[in-house]
């Protein structure tokens, strides 16, 4: 139970962290395939 609730907020900490600095996703998404 305890693995199963780290990794839901993992998940909601992921999903903020994607919708609160989209340009910082996208400028790491363009340097990883910029390669």
């Amino acid at each position: 139970a305890v693995e199963a609730h780290a990794e839901e907020i993992l998940f909601q900490w992921i999903i903020f962290e994607n919708q609160a600095n989209p340009a910082r996703r996208e400028s790491g998404f363009l340097l990883k395939n910029s390669k």
